[in-house]
C-alpha cells in the first residue's frame, strides 16, 4: 500500500540506524495491515539483527467518522470526506459547477498542531485524517481562490518531484497507476 519509494526509504532508514549505531527498537504507526512493519522486520532479519523489536501502533478501529473529527482539506462539522471534497473543489478552484471527483485509496494523518483552528476541535484530537480524491478538470476553467496564488499543469514525474509531502506524492502515484490501468473508481455521488 505504501509504494516502492516509501519501502526503499524505509529500508534506507533502518540500514542507516543500524550503520550509525542508533540504539533502540523500531515502530510503525497508523499501520493499516502492517506491511511496512513486516518489511522492517525482514530488513532486520536480512542483517541478522535479533536484539531489536518492531512495534506496531494503531487504533485498530479504522478511520474516525467525519463528524467526530475535523479532516484535512477543510471539512466542516457533519460533512463526510466526500462532501468536503466536493465543496472544497468548487470553492478553491472557483468552479461554477461540480466536477467528477474520484476517491483514491491514499489516506494519511496530519498532526492537529499544524491547524490554526485546533482549539475549537473536540478534546483529544491529536491527528486529522487526510483523504485523497482526483478531479476531472477536462475543459474546466479554473479560477483560484484567495488561498492559492498559482496553478501549474505538470506531467506525473514533474508533479511527483515538486510535491513536498509523501501523502501527496502517494496520491499522485496512485492516480498515475490508475490512469495507466484505466481503473478509476466510481466518482463521488
Amino acid at each position: 500500500m505504501i509504494g516502492i519509494r516509501r519501502l526503499e526509504n524505509l529500508e534506507h532508514c533502518v540500514r542507516t540506524a543500524l550503520a550509525d549505531g542508533v540504539p533502540g527498537d523500531f515502530i510503525g504507526t497508523g499501520v493499516w495491515h502492517g506491511g511496512a512493519c513486516i518489511f522492517m522486520r525482514a530488513v532486520l532479519k536480512a542483517y541478522r539483527v535479533n536484539d531489536r523489536l518492531v512495534w506496531v501502533a494503531d487504533s485498530f478501529q479504522g478511520m474516525p467518522k467525519a463528524q467526530e473529527s475535523a479532516h484535512a482539506g477543510g471539512g466542516e462539522s457533519g460533512e463526510s470526506p466526500q462532501q468536503a471534497a466536493v465543496r472544497e473543489a468548487c470553492e478553491e478552484l472557483g468552479l461554477d459547477r461540480t466536477v467528477a471527483l474520484y476517491p483514491l485509496q491514499t489516506t494519511a494523518s496530519i498532526p492537529a498542531r499544524f491547524f490554526a483552528d485546533r482549539d475549537s476541535w473536540p478534546a483529544g484530537t491529536y491527528v486529522v485524517p487526510e483523504y485523497s480524491f482526483a478531479a476531472d478538470l477536462t475543459d474546466v476553467e479554473i479560477k483560484l481562490s484567495d488561498e492559492h496564488t498559482a496553478v501549474q499543469w505538470l506531467d506525473y514525474k514533474a508533479a511527483s518531484d515538486l510535491l513536498r509531502f509523501d501523502s501527496n506524492r502517494t496520491a499522485v502515484g496512485e492516480l498515475h497507476e490508475r490512469l495507466l490501468a484505466a481503473d478509476l473508481p466510481r466518482p463521488v455521488e
